[in-house]
């Protein structure tokens, strides 16, 4: 099943018609019609009739334009939580260290690969502030 037929098929069926499809896809009216054509031939069964100057969508037609809205809102649906997912990534922060981080008397310890994964909201491991014994301040996050 082509995919870009299956959006211009569902374009077809959302408008009632080829031509008020083919000005909201952008295309001309010839095109989407041998798009969806094309498509119904290429599964073998009738989608659509015309009714003098009206599209009739036929069962196989009704069904499909009801797939075409789950697949393509389940295709927006995936892009956003991979977005989402994306933004969250690249907010956390990555420390690596070859020795044992210690504040105060809170430490991490950082696994057999040397990196310690800190959130950077700091929900997880609230904020520190304290003299590193050098005259400098600094703040660090430690697990309670």
């Amino acid at each position: 099943m082509n995919l870009k037929q299956l959006q211009v098929f569902q374009e077809v069926a959302k408008c009632g018609s080829f031509t008020a499809a083919a000005r909201t896809l952008g295309v001309s009216q010839p095109a989407v019609s041998m798009q969806v054509k094309a498509f119904q031939d290429s599964l073998g069964i009738t989608l659509y009739r015309t009714d003098g100057k009206h599209l009739v969508l036929t069962e196989a037609g009704r069904l499909l334009a009801d797939y075409a809205d789950r697949i393509f809102q389940l295709a927006t649906e995936a892009e956003r939580q991979l977005a989402a997912l994306r933004d969250l990534q690249s907010d956390n922060l990555r420390i690596s260290t070859t020795k044992t981080i210690a504040t105060d008397r809170h430490i991490l310890s950082a696994p057999h690969n040397g990196c310690v994964q800190i959130p950077s909201s700091g929900s997880e491991y609230p904020a520190r502030d304290g003299d590193n014994g050098m005259g400098h301040r600094r703040r660090a996050y430690a697990r309670e």
